[in-house]
């Protein structure tokens, strides 16, 4: 019995084993399998994501050279780095998706969705650094990027979670699983040591894979604290940070990976390099190298040799090795700084491109500092004579009347204006004009205290700042130091200048207390000034005040008239020594909702100063010669229209295309149409006036001398003169009933020469039956005044061309003659 039994559980235990064998070979199997998946996932999985977070990082960390730099030329390689490392970015993530753990899906998709944010950002910030628009790139790549980005990085963190947490699970799957083959193979000892053997190198292969990941780890955090102390040099340097603490900052950067190692920096001040900062460094080495400066004269000095081989005998008095050198450079090439790196003797090398870096960073800072300090002195002073401009002026006097409230002393503002200066510009060139207001910028500075300041506020117009006063004597003085000055001879080249100027003076508190109401107050004296012949200096009366008002209310409305058709053209009939109507004279009149009726000797003035003359001629041309055609048109006898053009407006390039194209349009003809210039007209370009008036003379247009006796040309420049009649000044019409005052000699004379002449004579302004009695006696061939008519509208004109006319306000009713355009 007992062989059966024992043969029977021989077999018992064979079978058993057989059975053990077969479930054992397939848990085996099944843990194989499982070992394989969790070697990818967790040794694969973690170095493809160790490859992916330092892809990120260099990603970033491109970027961030392609912000700090702004030369185009430095920028494209970087940006291409950039985009190269988000392709492998991608890369990386087709291979996590490509490994057996469905359960990192989701925190892939998330992070998938977080990078493409960033890039998208950052693809933004990417286009306008190539724009060169890199202040908007910063304020971006701070508001929206640096923010995308931690969300991205954020999810990285949650992956990295996820791989973890799936190497735990499938570890002890896989645990559970070998155990269940353990005790099915009991029986078979080589499949035991097969499994023991095959666990033994997963897990070395895991160990080294860990070790490999905690030294990426390592390099990656140094990386990373690398790039966020770059990041925040370049938004102290972005923010205008103070120049000492972004170098020191810098400083601190270039010597952390050398033990013991120190820095020092010198910036551009003026023509000198200066010490700014040193970071490691004892005091007696940084009180040695503060005392060194170098002279950036030139920008290839010998003298920065110099400075480096003293610098190499100052570290070995200290065991010290001046270990790593850079001159900083402006994008133009000039010399702006120098970045000086010591190490201990034997103490190890540093990492160059860590110094190169800084380098970089410390040329940006001190090259930004010194653009703000250009760009602010450029803001507050004039380009051409280094001067204050107004809005430091303006700073200036506010500064200098807290001062003299305080003392209870005055303040002057002076306003001094160049008389004639236009005449030198356009007879001498703009560069001569240019070295005179230098000269004349000069001179004002030497004239006065140095606690005085000069500004020039436009063109050629310069303002004084004068404190301390005792009483207004004083700032009077101060005006006549400042003629007698400018009025000096100037000897600009092979040019000899006399200059004079007009000069305002405001006075604190007596003419205002705020800066712009002094300001303003000087400019009205001035004007005051110039207006009285110039060369002269006057003291600001409120009377000023209230004829500027007037004036800059005009100005501000004079400027839309046309626009809201508030001109107007009124005609003055002229009769000739029958009492006939021998033409009419245009003249232009306006009306204003807010200033009413506003003479023309008031606005016209004005209108020449702003450049309107112009535009108001050409519409007084046209309208006249519309006029004219629409009273041709009604079959009325119009006279001949005469229409004053001013100097300006007759000497411009396309006057005569203008004139032509208004009787072209009109339909008028040019025989009825006799323009009016005065003789300044001649005085200027007398060659381009005589070609403007032959062209329109042989269309047909007639010529007059307006207001004839009170400019500069003689009797004897008529012959020369293409005119067809000369208009005596009225001036001269209003003494000739005064008996010995000359106007009726001189009348008389003029009337004989313009007749020898064969020219026609007409008088201006005849306001008494005598002046009328005279001029005819003396042969005047038309006279024009209140005394015959008074301007009138279009409407009235009308009545009197048509029979049974209104009678002239003289009170003698002319036979209606024949018309004399």
């Amino acid at each position: 019995m007992k062989l059966p039994r024992r043969s029977s559980l021989i077999a018992l235990l064979m079978l058993a084993g057989a059975i053990g064998s077969i479930l054992g070979t397939r848990e085996f199997k099944d843990a194989v399998v499982e070992c394989q998946d969790l070697y990818r996932v967790d040794t694969t999985g973690s170095q493809i994501e160790t490859g992916l977070e330092y892809e990120i990082q260099e990603s970033r960390r491109t970027f961030s050279y392609a912000l700090s730099t702004r030369d185009p030329n430095e920028q494209l390689p970087y940006i291409d780095q950039t985009r190269a490392a988000s392709a492998r970015v991608q890369d990386y993530l087709s291979r996590l998706r490509a490994l057996p753990a469905p359960q990192i899906t989701t925190y892939l998709n998330r992070f998938q969705l977080a990078w493409n944010g960033y890039e998208k950002v950052r693809n933004e910030v990417i286009a306008l650094v190539l724009e060169g628009d890199l202040k908007t790139a910063m304020q971006v790549e701070q508001d929206r990027a640096q923010p995308a980005l931690s969300v991205a990085l954020q999810s990285l963190l949650d992956l990295q979670a996820a791989l973890g947490d799936h190497a735990r699970i499938q570890s002890a799957r896989v645990t559970g699983t070998l155990r269940r083959s353990a005790a099915g193979l009991g029986a078979f000892a080589v499949s035991t040591l097969l499994i023991v053997a095959v666990l033994g190198r997963v897990s070395r292969d895991r160990r080294l894979a860990l070790e490999s990941l905690n030294a990426s780890s390592a390099a990656l955090a140094a990386a990373r604290e690398m790039e966020l102390r770059r990041v925040s040099i370049l938004e102290m340097v972005s923010t205008h940070a103070p120049l000492p603490q972004t170098l020191e900052e810098i400083a601190g950067v270039a010597t952390q990976h050398a033990k013991y190692a120190g820095a020092a920096i010198w910036a551009a001040e003026g023509r000198c390099l200066k010490f700014q900062v040193a970071a490691n460094l004892c005091k007696e080495l940084k009180k040695c190298i503060s005392e060194l400066s170098l002279s950036i004269v030139d920008v290839q000095s010998e003298n920065l040799t110099e400075l480096e081989e003293h610098l190499r005998r100052l570290a070995g008095q200290f065991s010290l090795v001046a270990g790593g050198s850079r001159a900083l450079h402006d994008r133009g090439g000039l010399l702006i700084g120098f970045l000086q790196v010591f190490v201990p003797v034997g103490g190890g090398g540093l990492q160059r491109d860590v110094l190169k870096q800084m380098a970089h960073l410390a040329a940006t800072a001190i090259e930004n500092r010194l653009l703000y300090e250009r760009l602010a002195f450029q803001a507050q002073h004039d380009a051409l004579t280094d001067l204050p401009n107004r809005t430091l002026f303006q700073d200036r006097v506010q500064q200098a009347l807290n001062l003299s409230r305080r003392h209870r002393k005055r303040a002057a503002v002076l306003w001094v204006d160049l008389d004639r200066f236009k005449q030198i510009n356009d007879n001498l060139g703009h560069r001569v004009g240019d070295e005179v207001l230098c000269e004349v910028g000069r001179r004002l500075k030497r004239c006065l205290r140095d606690s005085d300041t000069v500004a020039r506020v436009g063109g050629d117009e310069f303002t004084i700042l004068a404190h301390d006063l005792d009483s207004p004597a004083d700032a009077e003085v101060v005006g006549r130091k400042v003629l007698a000055e400018l009025s000096r001879p100037m000897q600009l080249g092979e040019h000899n200048l006399a200059l004079t100027a007009s000069t305002g003076i405001s006075l604190f508190p007596d003419h205002g207390e705020e800066p712009i109401a002094l300001m303003r107050h000087a400019d009205l004296a001035m004007y005051s000034a110039k207006r009285d012949g110039g060369h002269s200096a006057r003291l600001f009366r409120p009377i000023l005040g209230e004829t500027m008002l007037r004036r800059v209310r005009i100005e501000r409305e004079l400027k839309t008239a046309l626009e809201r058709d508030e001109l107007c053209l009124h005609y003055q009939p002229l009769v000739d020594s029958e009492g006939g109507l021998n033409g009419l004279e245009a003249l232009v009149r306006w009306n204003n909702a807010a200033l009413g009726s506003v003479s023309p000797a008031e606005f016209i003035p004005i209108a020449e100063d702003m450049g309107l003359i112009q535009v108001i001629g050409e519409w007084v041309l046209r309208s006249a010669c519309s006029q004219g055609a629409r009273w041709l048109a009604a079959g009325l006898k119009a006279p001949g229209i005469a229409v004053n053009v001013s100097a300006a407006q007759f000497m411009g390039r396309n006057f005569t295309a203008v004139t032509e194209r208004a009787l072209e349009e009109n339909d008028f003809p040019p025989n009825m149409l006799v323009i009016e210039i005065t003789e300044t007209v001649f005085m200027n370009n007398l060659d381009t006036a005589l070609e403007q008036m032959a062209a329109l003379r042989r269309r047909g247009v007639r010529f007059a001398i307006d207001d004839f006796g009170t400019g500069y040309s003689s009797l004897s420049q008529l012959r020369n003169l293409p005119v067809d009649c000369i208009k005596i000044d009225r001036s001269f019409v209003k003494d000739l009933e005064i008996e010995g005052g000359g106007s009726s000699t001189l009348v008389r004379g003029i009337v004989a020469l313009a007749h020898s002449l064969s020219l026609e004579v007409v008088a201006e302004g005849v306001e008494t039956e005598g002046q009328l009695s005279l001029l005819r006696e003396m042969g005047c061939d038309t006279c024009q005044g209140f005394y015959l008519y008074r301007p009138m509208p279009a409407p009235e004109v009308e009545k009197l061309l048509t029979p049974g006319r209104a009678e002239p306000e003289g009170g003698e009713v002319p036979d209606l003659a024949p018309v004399i355009a």
